[in-house]
């Protein structure tokens, strides 16, 4: 069984890398669409401004993106006709029998495995972005070397 559990893991890690690359156009587009008071918001505000101003500018988009590819994976059939997110939704529906439908503890609103993966992989990545963002304010060498390079392809060192 561990096996099983290994792959559905690396499934849903591979859904979210290959759902990751539909983030660079969504985040330049909410760069692009900027207002001037956006970016002195950023200028002027906290350690994650930008990463702030992303999460609210392209949450949804990138949700969007994300479910759709982490949900095929988790639909994958693993042990005959189970899979990850069939699984995962008997099992918040049982729990939610048992509590009454929430009268003896909290119902658990959302039975999709697929939702909670791309909300847990949307946060990661947004912790991403608010580490990086947070070198870029502290170290300004950070800013033109790792990131320019990241961006342009190019070593402005050399």
């Amino acid at each position: 069984m561990d096996g099983v559990l290994d792959d559905a893991v690396l499934s849903i890690n591979r859904a979210a890398e290959n759902a990751a690359v539909e983030a660079k156009p969504i985040f330049i587009n909410a760069i692009k669409n900027m207002s001037i008071t956006d970016g002195m918001s950023i200028l002027r505000g906290t350690d994650t401004a930008a990463t702030q101003y992303l999460r609210k500018t392209t949450y949804q988009q990138l949700y969007n993106a994300f479910k759709p590819k982490i949900e095929a994976s988790l639909s994958k059939k693993y042990v005959g006709s189970l899979s990850a997110e069939g699984t995962y939704s008997k099992a918040i529906d049982m729990y939610n029998t048992g509590s009454l439908k929430g009268v003896l503890w909290p119902e658990i609103k959302s039975n999709s495995l697929s939702d909670h993966a791309t909300r847990k992989a949307l946060s990661g990545l947004f912790k991403k972005v608010a580490e990086e963002e947070k070198e870029i304010r502290l170290d300004p060498v950070h800013r033109v070397t790792d990131i320019l390079k990241r961006v342009f392809g190019y070593d402005f060192g050399s």
